[in-house]
């Protein structure tokens, strides 16, 4: 099987999770259909991946991804978040 279903699974995450962000809210129609058929084909790819290595590789390359998608989400938008946003139910 290779390296390459996890690479596409990670690449996946990132243009979906970059999708996301330009997909305002699901109210633009190509972003949010490259959202829903993103990360259906990197859940099919995490599959075929779970089904060929042990628990562990997937758990980690789980970080990488999270990572890469956070340095992607910065090289798109100007907005850069250092703190978590107070809830609302946590404000009285």
């Amino acid at each position: 099987m290779g390296y390459v279903p996890p690479a596409l699974t990670i690449v996946c995450g990132i243009v979906c999770t970059t999708a996301l962000q330009a997909s305002d809210g699901f109210s633009r129609l190509g972003p949010s259909l490259l959202v829903v058929a993103g990360y259906g084909l990197a859940f099919f790819l995490l599959a075929l991946v779970l089904r060929a290595i042990s628990l562990g590789g997937p758990r980690h390359l789980g970080g990488v991804g999270h990572r890469a998608r956070r340095l992607a989400g910065r090289a798109v938008t100007s907005k850069v978040r250092t703190s978590r946003p107070c809830p609302a139910w946590a404000s009285s």
